[in-house]
């Protein structure tokens, strides 16, 4: 369908089913596609594909999951004003992995030889 609203729905339905992640991806990914760049579940849905994500492979997507973490933050910049701030209860599920994450882009290699 080329409707996003409802694309939107069936992507947050099939991802809450949790039987095929990669299916409300794609879902999601449709929406973003199609729904106006300014729309109020456009961050929204990168929060929500990273979730999926974090659910199907959590280690072999991990930076995958941050693109859509960081892509869902700069959507929430083209929000209207209206919108904001942004709340998004799926931030809280994803916090504990982008602090792992960020911590581990940080952490600068020791020395082997620090003679």
């Amino acid at each position: 369908p080329d409707n996003y609203e409802l694309l939107y729905h069936k992507a947050v339905l099939v991802r809450l089913i949790g039987k095929d992640m990669a299916e409300a991806i794609k879902a999601f990914q449709q929406f973003i596609a199609i729904a106006p760049k300014d729309h109020r579940k456009i961050p929204e849905a990168y929060y929500e594909m990273a979730l999926c994500s974090k659910d199907l492979m959590p280690v072999a997507r991990i930076s995958w999951i941050y693109e859509q973490y960081r892509a869902g933050k700069e959507a929430e910049k083209l929000q209207l004003p209206w919108f904001l701030p942004y709340k998004s209860e799926n931030i809280a599920f994803l916090q504990p992995t982008i602090d792992m994450i960020e911590s581990n882009n940080n952490v600068k290699p020791t020395p082997t030889n620090a003679r």
